[in-house]
């Protein structure tokens, strides 16, 4: 088992947070049968003594398999249920209190700088000022969602209270 020999395991559960606030379906959607797990998507680098860093790679299929544009105008963009990046393999190796600084981190989110970065998006890219507010509303939206949600779908009552 690999992530057995993984140094940052820590890391996963941080993954897992990430990939929920961008809904990132491509490394492990909510539908299995869908979108399947895909652990190409995740980089096992040596380091040393037979040990492992994992990285995450590839972040080309997330917000939506639509069109982007279209769908952060749906009112319910942001507030989805549905567990993203949390393969099976994962679960030994995940728990409540390894997720607390990823989540502190979202609950912190500037929308200054999320701003910033979507008015980055190129124009020819379809990117405009309205969309850029949207996408930088629903981006936040989701971030509050997720700090909200995730951790009671995720982990079981007795690991939220110890």
């Amino acid at each position: 088992d690999i992530l057995h020999l993984t140094e940052n395991r820590n890391c996963l559960t941080g993954l897992i947070v990430f990939d929920n606030w961008v809904m990132n379906f491509d490394r492990c959607g909510p539908d299995l049968d869908v979108q399947g797990i895909n652990l190409d998507n995740y980089a096992f680098l040596p380091t040393s003594r037979g040990r492992y860093k994992i990285l995450a790679i590839d972040h080309t299929h997330i917000l939506t398999e639509g069109d982007l544009w279209e769908d952060i105008f749906d009112p319910n963009f942001a507030l989805t249920d549905a567990i993203y990046g949390y393969p099976e393999q994962f679960k030994p190796y995940v728990n409540y209190r390894s997720a607390i600084p990823f989540l502190d981190k979202l609950r912190n989110v500037d929308e200054q700088e999320i701003s910033e970065i979507v008015r980055s998006i190129p124009n020819e890219w379809g990117n405009t000022q309205a969309r850029s507010r949207k996408l930088t509303e629903c981006l936040c939206c989701r971030a509050d969602y997720v700090v909200r949600n995730l951790p009671q779908r995720i982990f079981d009552e007795a690991d939220l209270f110890n």
